[in-house]
């Protein structure tokens, strides 16, 4: 039972800190691609007289996409990211210190439960990515007892999907809108 305890601690722990850095990279990626989308935006405006005659119904698109920046960034506030990494980093420094301190925690079964209720959950993808990083791409093993843990397709498919997904919206996207409005403005310039 002890070694099941020990391996459920260190996996909840490195699972808490894939989801950290995951919280991380999307309050990073949410405030470049904001920023990115803002000054976009006012380079628009500035050359809004060379767009117009390439783009139909111009100034509605502009409104349009002004307003979504707007919405997108009272929604990525509300999500909090910096705070989410930092619960989750709190969690696993206190597990870190549980597991370092295994031997001589009283009922540390009791001490995990405790930690775990007063923290956010990870996500499943979060232990999926462990899992991955893990045994798939550091050939390394991983278990809980005597009960291995390998890595499977579906995890491999899904965290390509999400990677996509991810990419396309913070990458894409904005590459996307900055072709459409360079290429009209690139039109419009007289030496070119």
């Amino acid at each position: 039972m002890d070694n099941n305890l020990r391996d459920k601690i260190w996996i909840t722990c490195k699972t808490r800190m894939v989801s950290e850095r995951r919280y991380r990279t999307y309050d990073t990626a949410s405030h470049l691609f904001l920023t990115y989308m803002s000054v976009l935006m006012i380079a628009v405006s500035l050359f809004s007289d060379q767009i117009r005659s390439e783009i139909p119904y111009f100034d509605k698109v502009a409104i349009a996409i002004a307003v979504a920046l707007f919405a997108t960034t009272l929604v990525v506030s509300g999500f909090k990211f910096s705070d989410a990494a930092n619960k989750h980093r709190e969690c696993y420094l206190k597990l870190q210190y549980l597991d370092e301190n295994f031997d001589t925690v009283a009922d540390v079964a009791k001490k995990y439960n405790e930690i775990l209720l007063n923290y956010p959950n990870h996500a499943q993808r979060d232990y999926e990515t462990l899992v991955l990083n893990r045994t798939l791409f550091s050939s390394r093993n991983m278990k809980i007892g005597d009960e291995e843990i390998t890595w499977s397709v579906w995890m491999l498919v899904g965290k390509l999907i999400r990677f996509a997904g991810f990419a396309s919206l913070i990458i894409a996207l904005p590459l996307s809108v900055t072709i459409l409005f360079v290429t009209s403005i690139l039109r419009h310039i007289e030496f070119l």
